[in-house]
């Protein structure tokens, strides 16, 4: 059953630049997560347009950038949408050398990067990353997650391994937890 103007929460007679400040927050379970996708569906349809929903959404999270370094531009445009869905501000790059460029113009709190990237690893990465932003987290996302790959990121200061295909309520989790605990 859809729902009345009146029984929706936004006042949908305002213009987008009058729209109160939302804080955006990661629950840790899929209810949560679902009034989440349901508050930014609620704004693109009081009138907003997608870009100024997007702003909206990452004003409150404005120090959460996130940095994707992929080889793979699928996964970096999939990853890159979800999370921008979910408010964060995501930067990618295609090769690890694009990502310390990137790392040397904007500050990212967290990086998602994968293991097999041309010319050096996504470990090999993240070492040079810490020589740039002592504070920047990362998270090893690969199809080739073994016990070896598993120690190495360790090793290197990594916070975690994600398998692919990524499950993207995990992911999301995880970033979460990162992100409040800095």
């Amino acid at each position: 059953m859809a729902a009345s103007k009146e029984e929706l929460p936004l006042d949908f007679e305002r213009r987008s630049d009058e729209l109160p400040t939302i804080f955006m927050l990661i629950w840790y379970d899929a209810a949560h997560r679902q009034v989440l996708s349901a508050s930014l569906t609620s704004l693109q349809h009081s009138g907003c347009s997608r870009r100024a929903t997007e702003c909206k959404a990452t004003d409150a999270m404005n120090d959460n950038r996130l940095l994707i370094v992929d080889d793979d531009e699928d996964t970096c445009s999939n990853l890159s949408d979800i999370l921008t869905d979910f408010g964060y501000s995501v930067d990618v790059a295609y090769r690890g050398q694009d990502g310390l460029d990137l790392l040397k113009q904007y500050p990212y709190r967290l990086a998602l990067l994968d293991y097999k990237l041309p010319l050096m690893t996504g470990v090999e990465l993240f070492g040079r990353m810490r020589l740039l932003c002592h504070g920047i987290e990362g998270v090893l996302v690969t199809a080739f997650a073994t016990a070896q790959t598993t120690n190495e990121a360790s090793a290197a200061g990594m916070q975690q391994v994600v398998d692919k295909p990524v499950d993207v309520p995990r992911l999301v989790s995880l970033i979460g937890t990162f992100l409040t605990a800095v």
